[in-house]
C-alpha cells in the first residue's frame, strides 16, 4: 500500500497492489521467504547486469572469489535466493541500488563494505521506494577497524532510517581472520530475510563463526551505540551474540500502529511491517484490483479477505488481538477508488527482563517456634 499524501492530490497509481490465502504460508513461516537483494562487485563479465543467485558455488562463479563472501555469509545466515546487481567500474552505490528497484526482495544489502558518503545512498533509495509503496528493511554495515564509538557514529550519522539496521562492528572468526561489520550485515540480512514473521527477535542471536568480536566494549559503550541506533556484536563470556537487533531509528518503546515501519528502531517490527505490506499489496493486486466492484458488497468482500488475512496472523502471534482493516472513515470509497484504514499493532519479542528479587531472612518467631 503505498504511501499517499493526504493534503495532496491523489497519486495516478495509489499503489493497492499484489490471493491472500495462498500467501499466508509464505508470510508466516520461514523457508518461502529469503530472497535478499543485493549490490555488489563481481567479475568482469557481468558488470553492469542482474544476476539471480541460488547458492554459495553459484555466488563464487559469478563474482569471483575475492568478492562472493558477502553473498556466502549471506546465504549461511539463511538467505534463500541473492538477487544481485554487480557494479560497473566506478558505478555509484546510488546508481546500482536504482537497478533493484524492479525485483523482489524482503532484505537488501550491500555486497562490500559501505562508506559515510554512501549511507545516505541507502537512505535516499529506502525513501523513495517507500514513496512507490515497496516495502523493505536494510541491513549494512562498514569496514573494521574503526577505533572507538564516535568514528562508528559519524560513519552512519547521515544514513538513519527507520527501516535501516547499520553494524558498527565486525569480529574475528576462528582462524584469526577479521570479519568487517559489513560481511557481518550481509550474514544478518540472509538469517533476518530466511525468517518467518512469527519468529522472534534477532537480538541475542549467537554469531557462531566468530569467535570474538572486533573490540571489547564496557556497557556504557555498548548503550551509547545502541542509544544511537547502532547494532554491535558482543562476547558474552560463553559466545558471539548479537547485542540488539534495532534499526537506525532512534529507539523508543512500543510501536507506532499508522506506521509500522518506523516503529521504534526494532529490526523485527520492521521485517514485518515490510512483509506485511507487500503481502497485502500483491494479494489485492492478484485478487480485487478490476474483479470487484466498488459498492457495498464489493467492499465487503475486500475488507473481509483482509481481516482473515489480519486474523491469521492474530493466531500466529504476529499482530495484536483487535487488529482489523476497516474503510478509511476520513475518504470516501465511491468511484473507482477504494481507502482502506488498520488499526493494531505488531506483536514485539520479548527482550527485556526485569526481576525484583525481595528476599529476607526467616521471621524470628517461625525460626524459634513462638506464636
Amino acid at each position: 500500500m503505498a504511501y499517499w499524501d493526504k493534503n495532496g492530490p491523489e497519486p495516478v497509481l495509489p499503489g493497492l497492489y499484489m490471493v491472500i490465502e495462498k500467501m499466508q504460508d509464505q508470510v508466516i513461516r520461514p523457508g518461502q521467504r529469503g530472497v535478499i537483494g543485493m549490490v555488489t562487485n563481481g567479475l568482469a563479465a557481468n558488470k553492469g547486469t542482474v544476476v539471480t543467485l541460488n547458492n554459495v558455488g553459484e555466488a563464487l562463479t559469478a563474482l569471483g572469489v575475492s568478492n562472493y563472501q558477502f553473498a556466502k555469509r549471506c546465504f549461511a545466515g539463511g538467505a534463500r535466493q541473492i538477487v544481485a546487481y554487480v557494479l560497473k567500474d566506478a558505478e555509484t552505490l546510488a546508481a546500482g541500488l536504482a537497478q533493484l528497484d524492479p525485483y523482489y526482495f524482503d532484505v537488501a544489502t550491500i555486497g562490500r563494505d559501505v562508506t559515510s558518503d554512501e549511507v545516505d545512498d541507502l537512505k535516499t533509495w529506502r525513501i523513495a521506494n517507500e514513496l512507490d509503496g515497496k516495502n523493505f528493511v536494510v541491513v549494512a554495515g562498514g569496514a573494521a577497524g574503526l577505533a572507538d564509538n564516535t568514528a562508528i557514529k559519524n560513519l552512519y550519522a547521515t544514513g538513519k532510517h527507520g527501516d535501516i539496521m547499520y553494524v558498527g562492528m565486525g569480529g574475528v572468526d576462528i582462524d584469526g581472520n577479521v570479519v568487517s561489520p559489513g560481511e557481518l550485515a550481509a550474514w544478518i540480512a540472509g538469517k533476518q530475510g530466511g525468517r518467518g514473521m512469527t519468529q522472534g527477535s534477532l537480538t541475542r542471536q549467537s554469531i557462531d563463526f566468530l569467535a570474538d568480536v572486533e573490540r571489547r566494549l564496557t556497557k556504557a559503550q555498548r548503550e551509547e551505540l545502541y542509544t544511537a541506533g547502532i547494532a554491535v556484536p558482543i562476547h558474552n563470556g560463553n559466545q558471539v551474540v548479537l547485542e540488539a537487533a534495532i534499526t537506525s531509528s532512534k529507539v523508543i518503546e512500543g510501536t507506532n500502529p499508522s506506521k509500522p515501519h518506523h516503529s521504534g528502531g526494532k529490526l523485527r517490527i520492521a521485517y514485518n511491517a515490510a512483509v506485511y505490506q507487500t503481502t497485502l499489496n500483491d494479494a489485492i493486486e492478484s485478487g480485487f484490483i478490476g474483479k470487484i466492484n466498488n459498492d457495498l458488497p464489493g467492499q465487503d468482500i475486500l475488507t473481509g479477505a483482509l481481516n482473515n488475512f489480519n486474523d491469521a496472523l492474530i493466531d500466529e502471534g504476529v499482530l495484536a488481538p483487535g487488529t482489523q482493516t476497516t474503510l478509511h472513515p476520513d475518504y470516501v470509497s465511491e468511484g473507482d477508488k477504494i481507502y482502506l484504514l488498520t488499526r493494531g499493532y505488531f506483536i514485539d519479542a520479548a527482550e527485556k527482563f526485569f526481576i525484583d528479587f525481595q528476599v529476607g531472612s526467616v521471621p524470628a518467631t517461625a525460626a524459634t517456634g513462638g506464636a
